[in-house]
This record gives structure tokens, C-alpha cells and sequence, in this order.
């Protein structure tokens, strides 16, 4: 697969990129003890379900914290008694578990912490396995090559379409759905073109959302010229992206500090942020019209990368209104 970005890359741009090499699978297991514990609770669960039959599935969710949340785990234990976690766990029960009434059947698969090539490594070694074949495999990942890694935008996105060929390679047939980076900020009030330069800094913290935005239209244009199997044998699943952007994002009034008092907003941004000098010498820095645009706070818990219960529930509804318009999944 490393063959697909010859006409792209060549070695020397490593050099130029920041963040480790996207193609080589690794774990976390030297640096966080329950690691692999949780990398084998997601295999068995996977096993359990494969071993069910090919039609018990529709949907199998691919990623990092936001979707173990869904499990109500981290590292693989249950933290739902003191995490503040149920909400999620009964959002997921009631979408995605059609004994309790949901249209769809899911599993979800995540482990909190992890990178591209750290999910790459868990579908090379058991997450995957050939008799999982759901109609759906639902990717969200790619957040924490930013937040923990520091990568850059390009080696981010070079993270999550490796892993996109991995699931391609081993489920031809099955669709494949990318979602959108969900926005994040270091902002403490959620707002996503804000810059404070502290005084015993050198330099300003890094405004987050316009290399997530540059990502996430880089994924949709990939996901869109990608479509040529399908064209060609219909049997081959479809790679479609899922635009999670605005379901999280408010522009606030300046009124009250009420999400009620917010709007909805279709956001389309200048990517040539994404090249912007990070290093100005303001103390405050704001993009022009944009700094009205913030993080949802009842779809976002306080750190602003997660979502709420609320969130989840607007999210995951969203999701299943997707898939059954796109009429990718199994009768239920």
C-alpha cells in the first residue's frame, strides 16, 4: 500500500513534515500499561460478533476516546459509575442496539488516546477479523495525531487514508463511511479562531481548527474521487465521507453565555489558513469575521473534544439518518 503515494511523495518530504511515519502500524503498550488489555477486549468483542453471522451487524465503529465512549469503557474497564459516562452508553443502546428498539445494530471499537498508526496496528492484529463483515465500517480518527503527536496536517492526513486502504484491502465489499474530524479548540470558552499569547510563552497556542478543516476537505475530495470500484462492480462498497462539522458549532450573539441564544452556521472557511503565521507578534489574535464561531457547549463536554450525552445523541442520530438514506445497511 506504501506504492500508492509514489506519485505523491518521495522520501526526502519526511523531512518536511512533522509527526511519525504514517505507515508503520505501533502500539502504546510501553506507555500506557492497559493498552494492550483494551486493544484485546475490542478483538473479542469483535470475534463475538463475527461468530454471530454475517447479517448480525450493520455498523462497526472504528476509533479513538469518542467512540470507546460509546462503550462506556476506557482502556478497555468500565468507568460508567464514576465517569459521568451513561449518557453515552444509553445513546449508543438506543441508536445502535435493535433490541431496544434502534434501527441499527452496532459495535463500537475504540480505544481512547489512539493515532492513525496506532489503529492501523489494532486492524493488523485481530481487530478486524475476516469473518466481521457488517455492511458498514464507520472511521473517526485522527484528532489525537494533533493533540498528542503534534503532527502536521499533511502527516495526519496521510494517517487516516493509510487506514482507509487497510480497511478497503481486507473488506472490498463492505462500505466505508469517514467521518469528519469533529472540531476541537484549546480555547476555554470553545471559540475556534482565538489565539491568547501568554506572556511566558515564545509563542502563541496553535488555533487547531483550520488544520482539522484542511484535513477534513482533503478527506471528502479523496472519499469522492475514490468511488471507481463501485462504478466499475457493484459489488465493491462504497467510500463515502460524513460531515459532522456543523453539528457541533454555534456563532454566538455575544449576548448571553446560552447555547439557546445560538445559531446554526454553514461554515466554509479560506484553507489558506491553514498557512497562516502562527507566530504574530499580537498578544490577541482573531481571524476577521470567524471569531464568533464556537464549540456547542451542551454537544461538547468542557474540554471541548468530547462529546456530551447530548452531543452523542444529536450525532449519533445524524448517523443513522445517513446510513439509511444512503440505503447502505442491512434490513432491520
Amino acid at each position: 500500500l506504501n506504492n500508492i503515494w509514489s506519485s505523491h511523495l518521495s522520501l526526502n518530504c519526511w523531512n518536511s513534515f512533522k509527526g511519525p511515519n504514517p505507515f508503520t502500524p505501533s502500539t502504546r503498550a510501553d506507555t500506557r500499561p492497559n493498552w494492550m488489555f483494551a486493544h484485546n477486549v475490542n478483538t473479542q468483542l469483535a470475534l463475538e460478533s463475527a461468530s454471530r453471522g454475517a447479517h448480525h451487524l450493520d455498523i462497526v465503529f472504528f476509533g479513538d476516546s469518542i467512540t470507546e465512549h460509546w462503550r462506556g469503557t476506557k482502556y478497555g474497564h468500565d468507568v460508567t459509575s464514576s465517569s459521568g459516562l451513561q449518557g453515552a452508553v444509553r445513546v449508543f443502546d438506543k441508536l445502535f442496539n435493535t433490541e431496544n428498539g434502534g434501527k441499527l445494530e452496532g459495535l463500537p471499537l475504540g480505544l481512547s488516546g489512539d493515532t492513525t498508526h496506532n489503529l492501523l496496528w489494532r486492524l493488523q492484529n485481530g481487530e478486524l477479523p475476516a469473518h466481521l463483515n457488517p455492511s458498514v465500517y464507520w472511521l473517526l480518527i485522527g484528532t489525537n495525531d494533533f493533540g498528542d503527536e503534534e503532527c502536521s496536517a499533511e502527516m495526519c492526513l496521510l494517517g487516516i487514508i493509510r487506514v482507509i486502504e487497510e480497511l478497503r484491502k481486507k473488506k472490498p465489499y463492505a462500505t466505508i463511511v469517514v467521518n469528519s474530524l469533529l472540531p476541537r479548540t484549546n480555547d476555554a470558552h470553545g471559540y475556534l479562531f482565538w489565539i491568547k499569547k501568554l506572556r511566558r510563552r515564545k509563542a502563541p497556542r496553535i488555533v487547531l481548527w483550520p488544520h482539522l478543516l484542511a484535513v477534513n476537505k482533503q478527506l471528502e475530495s479523496y472519499c469522492r474521487r475514490n468511488q471507481s470500484n463501485r462504478k466499475h462492480d457493484e459489488r465493491y462498497g462504497g467510500l463515502l465521507f460524513f460531515n459532522a462539522t456543523n453539528i457541533f458549532l454555534e456563532k454566538y450573539d455575544g449576548m448571553e453565555d446560552d447555547p439557546s441564544q445560538a445559531s446554526s452556521l454553514s461554515i466554509n472557511l479560506d484553507l489558506n489558513l491553514l498557512k497562516r503565521d502562527l507566530d504574530s507578534q499580537s498578544n490577541d489574535i482573531f481571524m476577521g469575521d470567524q471569531t464568533e464561531i464556537r464549540i456547542n457547549h451542551t454537544l461538547m463536554e468542557n474540554d471541548f473534544l468530547h462529546p456530551s450525552p447530548v452531543g452523542h445523541y444529536v450525532w449519533g442520530v445524524a448517523i443513522v439518518n445517513f446510513l439509511l438514506e444512503n440505503n447502505v445497511t442491512n434490513d432491520v
